[in-house]
């Protein structure tokens, strides 16, 4: 099942990125034209708001369940085919994550899962695209607890990070 969620959009930068880009002679700064926003991983509307004294735990459990069967480089692939048809000037990428904090690392599946924007920058130089990451931050890092058999809770951290791969016409 695909969980990555495309739209085309008009591009805005993240906070901390500034309003503009250099411009391809680097002495004027303009906005590019169009831009492709991809969300990746867990829905993160669902755990920042779920209520931590009835079903956060579970809540994490089930989004924890999704990403260990989630292949990120069919994803990766799935987001480049709908790259190169469109061609957009900049990718806007939002990625949640879950991993498991050092005293959780003994759940099954307890392993980092991949920064996607690496993956997709190097699948398209790959296939010609000359695509940068422009801007990577993290905005919102929180432990979460997650529910596992026996009814007890692990706690997970929960990541949800913005980047900008752009055109190298655009990255100084």
């Amino acid at each position: 099942m695909k969980r990555l969620t495309i739209a085309v959009a008009a591009l805005t930068l993240l906070a901390g990125c500034g309003n503009v880009l250099s411009g391809p002679d680097k002495d004027q700064n303009v906005i590019p034209d169009g831009s492709l926003s991809l969300k990746i991983g867990p829905e993160a509307d669902s755990i920042l708001k779920a209520d931590p004294a009835t079903n956060l735990a579970e809540i994490v459990a089930s989004a924890w369940s999704d990403q260990l069967n989630y292949d990120i480089g069919d994803e990766a692939e799935y987001a480049a085919s709908i790259v190169t048809e469109q061609n957009p000037e900049t990718i806007e990428i939002t990625q949640t994550r879950l991993a498991p904090t050092s005293e959780a690392k003994t759940i099954p599946g307890g392993v980092e899962y991949p920064d996607f924007a690496p993956i997709l920058e190097e699948l398209l130089q790959s296939m010609g695209y000359d695509y940068r990451i422009y801007e990577s931050q993290v905005t919102v890092s929180t432990t979460v607890p997650m529910q596992v058999d026996g009814g007890n809770d692990v706690d997970m951290q929960f990541t949800v990070t913005e980047t900008v791969l752009a055109l190298s016409i655009w990255v100084p």
